[in-house]
């Protein structure tokens, strides 16, 4: 009878140059200096290690998509449609109308372009 091999288990494995590791000491920093990093770890959406953390290697935080408030209903109600959309050519597509679901499908495409654009966010 063959051995069992036994699959490995639990975390994968990281390569030692992607390690981080807890080696430097913490930061002493004045009341206005913490406020002052928190803000700014908050104004970018990211915990206050993280945002240290890039500061010390003078890296801007990647940017977020922050909805502007006159859009937001739009922005929100056009998911809505999108979705109704998604479930109207599901049905469709089972019931065999090819030539509609092409032409929903560009319309779906637009509606994505169009939403993106309401929050300021690139197009594919």
């Amino acid at each position: 009878m063959a051995a069992k091999i036994k699959k490995a288990r639990g975390r994968p494995k990281v390569e030692p140059e992607a390690k981080r590791s807890l080696s430097l000491p913490p930061i002493k920093v004045n009341e206005v200096e913490r406020i002052r990093i928190e803000a700014r770890a908050q104004a970018a959406s990211v915990p206050v290690s993280t945002w240290v953390r890039y500061a010390a290697q003078e890296i801007d935080p990647p940017k977020r998509n922050v909805i502007p408030p006159l859009n937001r209903e739009a922005w929100l109600q056009l998911g809505d449609e999108l979705n109704a959309l998604r479930r109207l050519k599901w049905t469709l597509e089972t019931e065999g109308e090819r030539a509609v679901v092409t032409a929903l499908s560009r319309v779906e495409e637009e509606l994505k372009i169009l939403r993106n654009g309401l929050i300021g966010a690139a197009t594919e």
